[in-house]
């Protein structure tokens, strides 16, 4: 209630008011939001509420004047300048722009019966052959086709781009070996044997600035206005002048004070 006596009082001050094609956009975007396509119902909504359409356009008038003041006195002097948005990125990188090792990987899998020890013998004895045929030459995809069960088997076992850590532990071990091995030796699993190619392995880093600054100046605008509203209301505080026989101004600064000590 005090924050907004301030900011009126601050309106009337800068002469800055809404303008009637304003308030009939915001009447229409109110409208449109709630699905009202006929007059009825939008007076059948309002009355809801205990409001006619003088009331809303008074409210909407008033909202717009107040949002105006705090575009021209908070949001136009955030500091969004490359050096603030760097900063930030140097401090938050690691937790929200951190990417992981990653490579373009492609697979064979071979399937068994878990209780079968012959099943899973035969299953590392076909894995085996595939593996021969790609070291001997014969192009990974065309092997994957040939011998794999797995779901990627129509496109030649291309699983795409995967990050370390993306798949189970024992698979993400013989993806991510080192040193880096563009034929790792085949994983056994309980049920499955794989056989992995890996392309492109690329080190862990982070998504660069240029890619994350729409985000920074997103981040930071939001962490700045709370702050700098605070201060800005705080300082009309401390300039308002309430007069005596403001009864309803008064009694809000009043009610402020106590609840700031409490």
């Amino acid at each position: 209630m005090l924050q907004e006596k301030l900011l009126e009082e601050k309106a009337k001050e800068l002469s800055v008011a809404a303008t009637d094609p304003e308030v009939e956009e915001a009447v229409e975007r109110v409208k449109r939001q709630y699905n009202l396509a006929t007059d009825a119902e939008f007076d059948a909504a309002l009355a809801q509420s205990k409001m006619n359409r003088d009331d809303l356009r008074r409210q909407i008038r008033q909202t717009i004047a107040l949002q105006k003041v705090i575009g021209r006195e908070v949001t136009s002097k955030l500091d969004m300048s490359d050096d603030v948005l760097r900063l930030e990125y140097e401090r938050r990188k690691e937790e929200l722009y951190r990417l992981p090792e990653q490579a373009r990987v492609s697979e064979i899998v071979i399937r068994f019966a878990p209780e079968d020890p012959a099943a899973r013998q035969a299953a590392v004895g076909r894995i085996e052959e595939a593996r021969a045929k790609v070291a001997a030459g014969t192009p990974f995809a065309q092997v994957a086709r040939e011998y794999s069960q797995g779901n990627a088997r129509d496109r030649g076992g291309d699983l795409g781009v995967v990050a370390r850590g993306e798949l189970l532990p024992a698979l993400d071990a013989g993806v991510f070996v080192e040193p880096p091995a563009e034929l790792p030796a085949p994983v056994l699993l309980p049920g499955s044997v794989h056989l992995f190619h890996v392309a492109e392995r690329k080190p862990a880093g982070y998504r660069p600035f240029t890619e994350v600054r729409e985000d920074l100046q997103k981040r930071v605008a939001d962490n700045l206005y709370d702050r700098r509203y605070e201060e800005y209301v705080g300082r009309l505080r401390k300039e308002a002048f309430i007069k005596i026989y403001d009864p309803e101004l008064a009694a809000a600064q009043a009610a402020a004070e106590k609840e700031k000590k409490s």
